[in-house]
């Protein structure tokens, strides 16, 4: 007979800050920071905030709204890119045994 956990591995939620995994806010805030900067550098500073702050707004709600429907959504946005930068020229599969078709170009 199997013994089960008295932790729920599928009910367990990541850590979050203001309701996104710490990444996805640490992105929020840098997109905010580079539309600030680039509207203050084209010479648009009276503009600067309030679409800083709309911009914040806009992009915490839809990725929040992500989030809430798949927790695990900021794991997700951050590993693709990474899957796809580690490539490089080659990617090999490590799960069974090798042979000349494991390789892929």
């Amino acid at each position: 007979m199997k013994a089960t956990s008295f932790v729920f591995t599928g009910v367990q939620k990541p850590m979050t800050l203001f309701g996104l995994p710490p990444k996805v806010m640490f992105l929020v805030i840098a997109a905010m920071g580079c539309s600030f900067g680039i509207l203050v550098a084209v010479g648009l500073a009276p503009l600067a905030v309030p679409a800083s702050v709309v911009l914040v707004v806009v992009l915490w709600t839809w990725l929040w709204r992500k989030n809430n429907r798949d927790w695990h959504f900021g794991n997700y946005l951050f590993s693709t890119p990474r899957f796809w930068a580690s490539r490089g020229q080659a990617a090999f599969f490590l799960a069974g045994r090798s042979s000349r078709h494991d390789r892929i170009v």
